[in-house]
């Protein structure tokens, strides 16, 4: 298995995390959708509309728990004083290492429902035109503020 290894005086400021809420609450979602839909199977008349609501509602809650499991099980972002350091996967290892003097912008979006759950999105931009979005994260805004600060040294 590989491991991280970080430069001489590097070290790891911040381990970015997925937030539990929008995973519950999507299950929650999924669970009344699937009540939903065994009613209205039940009801003979209604079996058209039934199956149109698994494919317009269930299947796609299913795929957001699936979607956001993987994220919380396969992906891990650390966060060091010199780069974004992104792993995918459990046992073949893929590392994206981006370097935070390169960064050009840091956007930070949380909607009202974002904050009771505390979870936000970030979007970082560099210099040759990559960019890479946290969605759904824990503290973005100290995400956003941490990264932000070598960007503000730069433009003084």
């Amino acid at each position: 298995m590989k491991k991280i290894t970080l430069l001489d005086h590097e070290q790891i400021v911040h381990k970015v995390k997925y937030s539990n809420k929008s995973t519950f609450i999507s299950f929650l979602l999924f669970i009344l959708f699937t009540v939903i839909y065994d009613y209205l199977n039940k009801i003979e008349y209604l079996s058209i509309v039934a199956f149109l609501f698994m494919f317009i509602f269930v299947v796609p809650t299913l795929f957001k728990i699936l979607f956001n499991l993987y994220h919380r099980i396969f992906q891990r972002i650390y966060i060091t004083n010199e780069r974004i350091i992104i792993v995918n996967g459990y046992f073949l290892k893929i590392f994206k290492i981006f370097y935070i003097k390169d960064i050009t912008g840091v956007f930070y979006k949380a909607k009202k429902f974002d904050n009771v759950n505390n979870s936000s999105s970030v979007k970082v931009t560099f210099k040759n035109n990559k960019k890479i979005v946290f969605k759904k994260v824990t503290y973005g805004i100290q995400i956003a503020k941490l990264l932000s600060v070598n960007l503000n040294k730069d433009n003084k």
